[in-house]
This record gives structure tokens, C-alpha cells and sequence, in this order.
């Protein structure tokens, strides 16, 4: 649920009470493109996708690089997971009207929205 290096916000559990789940697709130019990762729970709804501020693409998978050349030849799907796991907890974020927009950079790498995962939460409960 929280697989980042600094401390999970209070309230992330309230927030998202059961952890995402994603599928993974592998295409024939593996490794040399990256895969699809697809959110299954929670499923973006299909008025989303092809929109830069959900970072949802047109096919249902994930938009989870910024550029092309952020996928290298050593490139890890790890990594994708765990930009995957930041995104559910920002669509959580964005269901609950607590932003308009997903960042740019993503959860893994910027703890700017932590003290709105908190807040969030204590105005769900």
C-alpha cells in the first residue's frame, strides 16, 4: 500500500481501505519498451483515459513515464510498480475532490501531497 522510503500519512488506510491491483502486460519489444500496467481495483473510469491530468492512456493502461527516454534498456518493472502504487493513492486522492489533478512526478519522488493523504482522511472519517 505504502511502498515508499519515508513514513505512510495517517490516515492512508482510511483513505484507501483496500490496496490497489494492477496487471501487468508484456509486449513482444520487452524490454525495450516498457509494459502496460492496467489498474484493475480501482478501475479508472473510461471518461478518463486519453486526459494528461489523470495520466490514464487511451488502451486503460497507466501513463507513468513523462518521456520515452525514462525507459532504458535497464529499466526496472519494479519501479513502474511502484509509480502504480502512488497513482491509486492520488486517484483516491482525486475521487474524494481533494485535487483536481494527478502531479506530474508522481508520490514515489515528491511527499508534497502526504499532508493532504492526512487531511483527507480525517475528513472521511
Amino acid at each position: 500500500m505504502w511502498p515508499f522510503e519515508r513514513p505512510e500519512p495517517d490516515g492512508l488506510r482510511v483513505l484507501v481501505p483496500e490496496p490497489g491491483r494492477v496487471r501487468i502486460e508484456y509486449r513482444q519489444a520487452f524490454p525495450a519498451v516498457p509494459p502496460t500496467i492496467v489498474c484493475e481495483r480501482p478501475s479508472p473510469d473510461i471518461s478518463l483515459r486519453s486526459f494528461e491530468a489523470f495520466h490514464v492512456l487511451p488502451n486503460g493502461g497507466l501513463c507513468l513515464l513523462r518521456g520515452a527516454d525514462q525507459w532504458t534498456l535497464m529499466s526496472r518493472t519494479s519501479d513502474l510498480l511502484l509509480k502504480a502504487s502512488g497513482w491509486v493513492i492520488e486517484y483516491a486522492l482525486l475521487r474524494a475532490g481533494a485535487v483536481e489533478r494527478m502531479t506530474v512526478s508522481g508520490i514515489v519522488e515528491d511527499s508534497g501531497l502526504d499532508a493532504c493523504i492526512s487531511t483527507t482522511a480525517g475528513e472521511l472519517t
